[in-house]
């Protein structure tokens, strides 16, 4: 089987570029044939090394200068740009059994459903999170936490500047017409591959009823067995007495709960006033300055410490490993590496009660789920897990990336 992969490759993107960076990298382990892959480069991105140098690029997908610069959303630029102009490749010579798009984004399947019709290559995309939503409940609770942003950033900032007014009117008003245009335009695209995978059972489930059997899910998130080793190792260890802390180890953004978390922290500080909460995650310039200056205005600039994106090496476990809990109001996510790693390393765990997780981890002591929104809930389980002297903390379900990779590649197999 030869593949060409579209990804996106820079780790410090997330969760989803870590999963497809790692998958890429086992390709030929897994007993693909030959593999290359088709970089998903956004400007200040990096490519993963050991990815390279099993499946060498074949070329690059960017859009035009030109077009990055348009005053638009993002995905109505590349809802709008034609496929062919959002690709280079440099080695036309090579003849694919099957594209594979690693993300549910519009710009990867875009680009994979085009290249397979001018190849003749069959198609498959893997969803890391659901392109849309067909629980209508769920979208609400997704909703609700745009608002609260919003209603904390017009608190805050009261739009005195055209930055903070453009800011409002684009997640206001802009947001809710590139969902719908995005959501119908990723409907018929996907009608288009010769297989749909989700990484994740909750995938389907959050995309309706009517994609039940059109998406063949599996549990396709794993550890490399070394930091499988390692968090296991960490989590044996003994801790050295110190004061607690609370970790969010996500990106600063609204998907993931920043609002709540924000919110949540407010209350938090009500029954434990030194408490310390590190954010541990990547985030552009202004989403950092905007969250920066927000936590100062009501006043948490001595609870909550801005870390930033921390390179996954001995310090950063060492930093999970030692805090008391792990805070994770994310709205959007498929499996969570977050709630992974944290509950190897014996971190107890409180998050909101949506599918990725109830599904992924049910049963699993020490994680604390309440209902999606409920601050108060959030914080008040918080604040008693900080409270505890010990908290018992039950061994997830882990698998390693090459069981993954393997599975992964049986079910492509079986689409061809």
């Amino acid at each position: 089987m030869k593949t060409l992969e579209v990804a996106v490759l820079d780790t410090r993107a997330g969760g989803g570029a870590v999963r497809a960076a790692n998958i890429i990298a086992l390709r030929r382990a897994s007993g693909v044939k030959d593999c290359r892959t088709l970089p998903i480069i956004p400007p200040q991105t990096t490519i993963d090394p050991g990815t390279v140098a099993i499946c060498p690029p074949i070329g690059f997908a960017r859009l035009p200068t030109l077009i990055q610069k348009a005053p638009l959303p993002g995905s109505w630029k590349t809802i709008s740009s034609p496929a062919k102009i959002m690709y280079k490749l440099l080695d036309k010579n090579y003849n694919p059994d099957v594209i594979i798009s690693h993300h549910e984004n519009i710009d990867s399947t875009k680009i994979a459903e085009h290249l397979s019709r001018s190849l003749g290559s069959k198609s498959i995309t893997i969803l890391q999170l659901p392109p849309f939503y067909g629980d209508k409940r769920r979208f609400e609770k997704i909703q609700e936490s745009i608002n609260r942003y919003l209603w904390l950033f017009t608190l805050i900032f009261r739009l005195t500047t055209p930055s903070d007014i453009i800011h409002y009117s684009h997640t206001k008003l802009i947001l809710p017409l590139s969902r719908k245009l995005t959501w119908n335009f990723a409907k018929k695209l996907l009608q288009r591959f010769n297989a749909i995978l989700a990484a994740s059972p909750s995938i389907p489930l959050e995309m309706g009823d009517e994609w039940a059997d059109r998406v063949i899910s599996f549990q396709g998130y794993g550890l490399h067995e070394k930091e499988l080793e390692l968090l296991l190792r960490f989590r044996s260890s003994p801790i050295e007495s110190s004061k607690p802390y609370i970790v969010f180890p996500a990106r600063m953004s609204v998907a993931k709960g920043v609002a709540d978390l924000i919110l949540a922290s407010l209350l938090m500080k009500r029954y434990i006033p030194n408490f310390k909460l590190l954010i541990v995650g990547s985030a552009g310039r202004v989403e950092e300055d905007r969250a920066r200056r927000i936590i100062q205005r009501l006043g948490l600039s001595g609870n909550i410490v801005y870390l930033g994106f921390m390179r996954r090496d001995l310090e950063y476990w060492d930093l999970r490993r030692k805090a008391k809990l792990t805070i994770y109001p994310s709205h959007v996510d498929s499996f969570s590496y977050t709630v992974l790693e944290s509950l190897l390393l014996g971190v107890p765990v409180v998050a909101y009660d949506i599918p990725a997780l109830r599904l992924n981890y049910r049963g699993v002591e020490g994680l604390h789920l309440v209902e999606e929104g409920d601050i108060e809930a959030l914080a008040m389980h918080t604040v008693e897990l900080l409270e505890k002297s010990r908290v018992e903390v039950g061994m997830p379900p882990a698998r390693t990336i090459r069981e993954v990779a393997l599975e992964e590649k049986m079910l492509i197999e079986k689409v061809l």
